[in-house]
Order: structure tokens, then C-alpha cells, then sequence
């Protein structure tokens, strides 16, 4: 991830140009936050799933998804995401099918959608509504302290819109920006050259 990029991405959900002090300080710790999390996904991946699933905490206001069939969720990079197949197909299903994840921010998406996002078109990877089937938002994050992870769930239906998808996804990011690792940049331009309150101001 280039600091170009993490800068471009930050400029949105801080709301502050690229090259403020907020953005460059968040930026700053962007590579040593990929680190960790990459440290600790390595950790927790030589672990038995009854270990991983003694230390996930579920985050579930809407209730958690029937146990026992396979699933669907959308996601972003945030924390230890790519543990969240493993943890969710652990969790909830009985039989070998594992959940299906999608990641929202994927910038290698063979389908990418321009979207509004954090109030700007951003290139996403959003599932077509007619083909998806309900499913879930899911964010895996890393607790305080490295050894514990938050799993947070929110129900989706399968006439959901895309708005549905991206408010989920700007929510989670908004919530966990310290943990959000996207690759690349999602707009082609930092948020001063296109929101108009900067090009206004």
C-alpha cells in the first residue's frame, strides 16, 4: 500500500485534506498497524478453531445467524479480516460448506461498481442486489491487548440496496479506522479536490 493511497483514503473518513497533520499522522502508523495485525493474524491462525471461537467476542444487536448452514457476508479490510471466513464458518455452520466473504474494499474486484462513499464516487466491489442472497456485515477486529477478537454482525436482506451495503461498510470503517488496511486507493483523488466544502472553502 503506497502512503499516496492511504493518505487518498483517509482524506474521506477523517474528512481532512491528504495533507493535513490528522491524515498524515494516521497514515504514519498505517504501516506499523498492518504489521501488527499481520502478526497477530499469523498467531491466531496456528490456533484450533475451539481456541479462536473461546476468544471471540460477538457483537450481535439483530441477533447472530442460524447455526448450521453455510453463509454469505460483506466486509472491508479491517483488523484480522482474513480470519473472518474462518471464524464465521466455525461458528455457524454444522457441515464442511464454509461462509462465503466478500470484500466491499477489494481493489482487485473483477466486478467493481462506482458507489457513493464516504460522499464521493468510489470504485467497490458490490454484489449485484438480484443475485445476492441475505447474508450479513461482518468486521473481525483485534481487541486490546492482540489475543482477543470482536466479531460484529448486522443482518442483511436480500432486497437490501447497495446504499444498505455502503452505509454498513462506512459505519464498520468510521468505527475501526485505526485497523482499516485497504491496498489501494478507492477514489482517484483525495477529498479536497472533490468534496466541495474543501473547494468551496
Amino acid at each position: 500500500m503506497s502512503d499516496n493511497a492511504v493518505c487518498i483514503n483517509l482524506s474521506y473518513v477523517l474528512h481532512e485534506p491528504a495533507t493535513s497533520t490528522v491524515v498524515v499522522a494516521y497514515a504514519a502508523r498505517a504501516s506499523q498497524t498492518r504489521n501488527q495485525l499481520d502478526r497477530a493474524t499469523r498467531r491466531l491462525t496456528r490456533l484450533t478453531d475451539v481456541a479462536i471461537a473461546a476468544r471471540t467476542l460477538v457483537l450481535a444487536p439483530s441477533g447472530e445467524p442460524p447455526a448450521g448452514t453455510a453463509g454469505s457476508a460483506l466486509t472491508v479490510q479491517i483488523g484480522p479480516w482474513r480470519l473472518l471466513r474462518r471464524v464465521l464458518t466455525t461458528r455457524y455452520r454444522t457441515s464442511s460448506d464454509a461462509w462465503d466473504v466478500t470484500l466491499v474494499d477489494d481493489p482487485g474486484c473483477r466486478s467493481m461498481t462506482e458507489a457513493e462513499f464516504f460522499r464521493a464516487p468510489a470504485r467497490l466491489c458490490l454484489p449485484v442486489a438480484e443475485q445476492r442472497p441475505a447474508g450479513w456485515f461482518a468486521t473481525l477486529t483485534l481487541r486490546p491487548g492482540g489475543d482477543g477478537l470482536l466479531l460484529e454482525l448486522m443482518p442483511l436482506a436480500a432486497n437490501d440496496t447497495s446504499h444498505s451495503v455502503v452505509a454498513a461498510a462506512e459505519a464498520a470503517i468510521r468505527g475501526h479506522v485505526g485497523q482499516w488496511t485497504c491496498a489501494a486507493a478507492l477514489w482517484p483523488r483525495p477529498a479536497e479536490d472533490q468534496l466541495p466544502e474543501f473547494r468551496d472553502g
